[in-house]
């Protein structure tokens, strides 16, 4: 018979950005040169692959959860995954530029590909270097009219009369349809500026940076001129609703986000009309802006609301008590060490005897509904995710 809390084996992903050596400190394997480990999920969800360690066998969470019926209370949550997933990821290079689309009718969404995307990314390293959001449209016009390259000089002319963010994108629009010669030469002229004046402008240190890191002579050098730039210290949070830009430049951390494969990337490897599409849904998009979430490190409790899931950041220096009774947990331990023990008085305790579990930075544990309480005594930081009730 399988026992709970169980450590969660988690599904690796990688990618050309991804920065091994960092990710190494979480979890080390070896990785292939030309595609490093970038990312460690974790979730419950059928489609990602992250597993339950027991014994020989390696079972995904919904099936384990499916096997279950006769030690979970209520039946209606073994035919239900964690609403959430999890992600410690490790960027050398530059991500693709990403939104989640908006749901017009949300009541009628039935499928993870149509969900809308709430995402938080918490700081594991000073600093997780993001661009996000779009920047405020009269500053986008200094920062291209400061370059002072002619051919661009017709183009932002709507924007300089104008400046709304409706115009702003519809330059970016433009400028992803020309062809490679125009966007290497452009992009050429950006890095000869921001090499004679970077000390005078950190938006043309950014620029420098991935273009050092990337290797890159295309359009997406541009993009600190449009974006917001976020440095996040370690611990700090960045929450990025639906239409919502960003870009993760480079860093380590935390993405916590519902489960949905509902979102657009900006690549160079997309056909022109894939690229075009990009920008043509995101013209239909009110402007929303990310929102730095300021949060007593002494209170776990994250101030989110209207999210599928709960978040908590624990910084444990002694006992924490969780209560296991109303919701699905995955928790990871981001620092420390620490042993998670099943409370006096738990009541399916009789039932699921547990031995005191201690878990490493890195590790995850997972908790199905109706575990009942649990403590975590140590010293350490850990995020804790539960369905929102």
């Amino acid at each position: 018979m399988l026992k709970y809390p169980h450590l969660l084996e988690p599904h690796l992903q990688a990618a050309s950005w991804g920065d091994q050596e960092m990710l190494n400190t979480f979890f080390p394997t070896p990785a292939s040169k030309d595609k490093p480990i970038a990312q460690i999920y974790y979730t419950s969800h059928p489609h990602f692959s992250s597993f339950l360690s027991h014994k020989k066998d390696r079972l995904p969470l919904y099936q384990f959860l499916r096997r279950q019926e006769n030690l979970v209370l209520d039946k209606r949550i073994i035919e239900s995954h964690a609403n959430h997933v999890s992600i410690i990821f490790s960027a050398k290079h530059s991500q693709p530029l990403q939104y989640a689309p908006l749901s017009p009718q949300p009541e009628e969404i039935e499928t993870p590909h149509r969900q809308e995307k709430h995402t938080i990314l918490y700081a594991l390293e000073s600093s997780l270097h993001i661009l996000a959001g779009l920047e405020d449209p009269q500053l986008i016009v200094e920062n291209l009219e400061g370059l002072a390259i002619s051919s661009l000089k017709k183009l932002i002319q709507p924007l300089t009369s104008n400046p709304t963010a409706l115009a702003a994108y519809q330059i970016l629009q433009t400028l992803t349809t020309y062809d490679i010669k125009q966007q290497e030469a452009l992009a050429r002229q950006l890095i000869d500026i921001a090499e004679q004046y970077e000390e005078f402008n950190p938006i043309y240190q950014t620029v420098l940076a991935i273009h050092n890191t990337n290797n890159s002579l295309d359009i997406q050098l541009f993009l600190p001129l449009f974006f917001k730039e976020f440095r996040l210290n370690q611990g700090e949070i960045l929450y990025l609703p639906p239409a919502v830009p960003f870009q993760i430049l480079n860093g380590m951390g935390v993405e916590i986000a519902n489960t949905t494969f509902n979102k657009k990337e900006l690549r160079p490897s997309n056909s022109l009309s894939q690229n075009q599409l990009f920008w043509e849904d995101l013209l239909q998009y009110p402007i929303t802006y990310p929102q730095k979430i300021l949060y007593d490190s002494h209170n776990p409790n994250i101030p989110m609301k209207k999210l599928a899931f709960r978040l908590q950041v624990i910084n444990l220096e002694n006992t924490f008590f969780i209560n296991g009774k109303n919701s699905s947990i995955i928790s990871i331990v981001l620092k420390g060490k620490m042993r998670l023990s099943s409370a006096k008085g738990n009541p399916c305790h009789r039932h699921l005897p547990v031995d005191d579990m201690v878990f490493r930075k890195g590790e995850a544990f997972f908790l199905p509904a109706e575990a009942g309480g649990y403590y975590l005594e140590g010293r350490g930081t850990c995020i804790l995710v539960e369905n929102q009730v």
